[in-house]
Order: structure tokens, then sequence, then C-alpha cells
């Protein structure tokens, strides 16, 4: 996963996604190809609340009441509510790991 995803490179031949072979170990060719990936490390900040964890990873674009809103719609869609003002020191792992989840959806992976 780690070699596909970019962050390690792989030791001989090529990842090739759709017919399209990767830059080897850039996880910004990967995004770009559509693949994300959630880390059993989780990579939340404590301190943030969710929708500024998800903030860092998106371009934030539009208001915080929009942004707000597709964060709802997309726990919803996909079976994963969350709520976007509450610490992530607050969560219980499973709801991080929601959040984390999400934050990959949202990224657009395939």
């Amino acid at each position: 996963m780690k070699v596909l995803y970019g962050v390690n490179v792989p030791q001989e031949g090529t990842v090739t996604v759709s017919g399209t072979p990767l830059e080897p170990g850039s996880t910004a060719a990967s995004r770009a190809a559509g693949i994300g990936m959630v880390f059993q490390d989780l990579r939340l900040i404590p301190a943030f609340t969710v929708l500024e964890n998800i903030d860092l990873a998106l371009d934030s674009a539009g208001s915080r009441k929009e942004r707000r809103a597709k964060l709802l719609e997309a726990g919803e869609r996909w079976g994963l509510p969350v709520d976007p003002d509450r610490a992530v020191r607050d969560l219980s792992l499973a709801e991080r790991q929601r959040v984390e989840i999400l934050r990959v959806l949202l990224l657009d992976a395939k």
C-alpha cells in the first residue's frame, strides 16, 4: 500500500494506474491518480475540530458554512456521520477513523 500511495519507492518494477505509470515515491502523483490511503497511525491534530482537520487536507474553497455542509453531506452519503465542530481529542478511536476515511473520500479517492 505504501508503494502504491507513493510513501515508499518500489525496489523494482513500476506502479501503473489505469495504464499510466506513477512517479515513484510521489504521494502527489498518487493522489492525482485518485489513490487515497488511511494510515494506521492516525494523522489528525487532536486540538483541532473535525472540520479543521478536514480543511488541512482539502483545498478549503468556499465559506466555512459551505465546507461544513459538504462534510455533513459526505458523512450521510457514506454512512460515516461526524460532528464537524467537535474537537478530535474528544472522539473515540472509531470516530477518528471515520474522520480519516472521510478525509480520503473527500479528496476524491477512487
